[in-house]
């Protein structure tokens, strides 16, 4: 039986790390990305991603079969903010918090990129596929070697930014 999730991965060694033109010309459209743990307070940083992270969830459409339960598991994990502040990037546009990613680290052989969400009103400005290449930037610069995703067959959006980065298919995509 085929997975409802599509296994992909990007070996850094071979990850394009010249992606600044893509965030200069977000920057000029008054976007920014940062990392929490940069800013400080980080209370009031978890506070404002759980709240942008609601929104964003409780906007997503629900038409993948991967969803089976997976949306009552996002809306659970929603209801406390906490993650790692260094695995975090996070779209701003007139200080606004508008997108974020966030990646797992698995020790030194991989970094999963657990998470890729943009507000409604903000899609198909480029911002998800900054944020995965800000994140697969720092995983290089630290000599991780893979950079790993599962994505929703039918999720045609993050399935091209993830290509569009370099992203291939990885071989163990169709087991259970």
């Amino acid at each position: 039986m085929e997975s409802p999730v599509i296994r992909l991965e990007l070996e850094l060694a071979k990850f394009d790390l010249d992606r600044r033109a893509v965030d200069r010309d977000l920057t000029h459209r008054g976007f920014s990305l940062i990392r929490p743990e940069r800013i400080g307070d980080a209370d009031a940083s978890r506070a404002r991603l759980h709240q942008l992270a609601q929104l964003i969830v409780n906007d997503s459409p629900r038409t993948d079969p991967v969803e089976n339960g997976f949306w009552e598991f996002i809306n659970a994990q929603s209801i406390e903010p906490a993650y790692e502040p260094a695995e975090v990037v996070v779209a701003v546009h007139d200080d606004q918090w508008v997108g974020f990613s966030i990646t797992d680290s698995h020790g030194e052989s991989y970094v999963l990129s657990d998470s890729v969400w943009v507000a409604p009103a903000y899609r198909r400005r480029g911002l998800a596929i900054s944020m995965v290449a800000q994140a697969a930037a720092a995983a290089h610069d630290l000599h991780v070697p893979l950079m790993r995703a599962e994505v929703g067959r039918t999720d045609d959006a993050l399935l091209a930014v993830y290509h569009a980065l370099g992203f291939t298919e990885s071989p163990s995509s169709d087991t259970p």
